[in-house]
Order: C-alpha cells, then structure tokens, then sequence
C-alpha cells in the first residue's frame, strides 16, 4: 500500500468501516510509516473534536432583546420573536437578507471554530493506569498473548501491526513476579501495549507503554531523570520516559516496597 492510497482511505479507517483486507493493508503500513500515522492520529483527534461538540447555541437573552428594538417598532413587541424576525427577512429585499445571513454565520463560525478545534485536555496519567490496573487484574479486559516469557510477548506486541513503537518487555522474574501475559488497547487515541505480571502472595504489577512524552504528572510526584513516582489511594506507580515511548508501572505496594521489586529489573 502506498501513502497516497492510504490517504483515500484514512476516514475509512477512522470510522472503521475498512474491509478485513484493506485493514490488514492498513495496519501493515502504518507500522512502517510515520507521516501515515500521524496522518491517522489528527483525522482521528478531528473527528473526537466534531462529534463531542455541538453546533447549535442558542441566542443570548441579551442579544435578542436588543435586536427586537433595532429592528421592529413598538407595536410589534408583543409578537414571538421569532415570528417577527422571519416577517422582517420576508419583507426585505434579496440583497440584504443575503447578507445578514452571511453577517450571521461568519459570527457562528468565529464562536464555534475555537471549541471545535479546541485540545481535548489530556487525560489523568495516573487516572488511567487505575483503570487499566483494575480492569486487567480482576479480568474484565483479559490478556490475549498468554505467555510467561518477556522476549515472547515483546516479539508478539512488535510484529502484531498494532503499536505505531517497538516496545520492551520487562522481565520480572529476578524480582520475584511471573509474566501472565499482555494485550495491545486503544488509550486516549493511541495504541498501548499492556503487561501483567503475578507473584506469590504479592500484589499484581501492571505495565502500560505508550509511544511520545509523558503528559503532565500528578502534584506530588517525586524523581528525576526520567524516572518518577507517585502514590495515592493505595496505588503506587513508576512513570519513566524512554527514547520513543514512555512506561507506567503500576501496583497496590508501598511505595518502598514496589521501588525496592523494580529495582531488581534491568530497564524497567
């Protein structure tokens, strides 16, 4: 697949209305094309933006008091407003009418533009890892490479076609946890590679990678270079940014405890 052909079939894609061969085509090209995944990304932001808007806002108390004075004399006040209004465009020549509806929706389009437009705001970091935490761990979002080897779950998440990185596993089992194995989801627009791990008689560790920079942490997180964490609500999580994606560990350990498990892992 070229990119000129993915372009005509990005709102497709989006919609997920592609056929299970042009999806397969798609996802084989996206994860060798950069601009395409970008491309992706914003018609996929777009499209969020559109529909969690409303294009319809209704007129300021204010605004149409002022406009039943300007345009009708006192002996009409006493008409719906808009009754009034639809007879003043009736009786005034083309011309006219033509422009105040342009005047109308130039101030429509100046109003709306910037919400429609406007960034969603990025979502809670820690927030999400709560969720994906819970939902993995109690097995409503179960895994779907079953494995117990780290290399074998990254050479799964690495050739599915489903990240837009390559990603690491991390291998826990000098800190004492197993690989339970893990599943590629969609968080926030983006593609994210989720891992579980189990130890005896510990709590789980959940591992979530995502590709770009780490959004905003917390207030209170602790750390640096790279490497932070933050614990609330019983939850302790490890934020650490790699080259091409960031990573978030999370578990229910005291902070010392949790540190102490990651520590013993190389590269986490």
């Amino acid at each position: 697949m070229t990119c000129d052909i993915y372009q005509d079939l990005v709102a497709a894609h989006v919609d997920d209305a592609l056929t299970a061969v042009e999806a397969a085509e798609v996802r084989a090209h996206l994860h060798a094309c950069e601009r395409c995944r970008r491309l992706f990304e914003d018609e996929t932001r777009f499209r969020a933006a559109l529909a969690a808007r409303r294009f319809i806002v209704p007129v300021p108390a204010d605004v149409e008091r002022r406009l039943c004075g300007a345009l009708h004399p006192e002996g009409e006040a006493a008409r719906p407003f808009w009754l009034r209004l639809s007879a003043w465009l009736g009786a005034t020549p083309l011309f006219p009418r033509l422009a105040f509806g342009l005047a109308v929706t130039g101030i429509l389009i100046v109003m709306l533009l910037p919400r429609a437009f406007r960034s969603a705001p990025a979502p809670n970091l820690f927030t999400q890892a709560v969720h994906y935490y819970q939902t993995v761990t109690e097995g409503a979002l179960p895994v779907e490479y079953v494995t117990e080897d780290p290399q074998g779950l990254q050479a799964s998440f690495n050739t599915s076609g489903r990240l837009d990185f390559m990603t690491q596993v991390t291998d826990l089992r000098p800190a004492g946890y197993r690989l339970r194995g893990g599943k590629v989801v969609m968080g926030a627009g983006h593609p994210l590679a989720v891992s579980l791990y189990e130890g005896e008689g510990e709590e789980p560790i959940v591992c979530l990678r995502q590709r770009g920079t780490l959004p905003p942490l917390p207030q209170g997180t602790e750390g640096e270079n790279d490497h932070y964490w933050y614990t609330s609500d019983g939850y302790t999580t490890m934020f650490t940014q790699f080259p091409d994606y960031f990573c978030v560990m999370i578990s229910r350990q005291p902070k010392e405890i949790f540190l102490q498990h990651l520590a013993l892992a190389p590269g986490s």
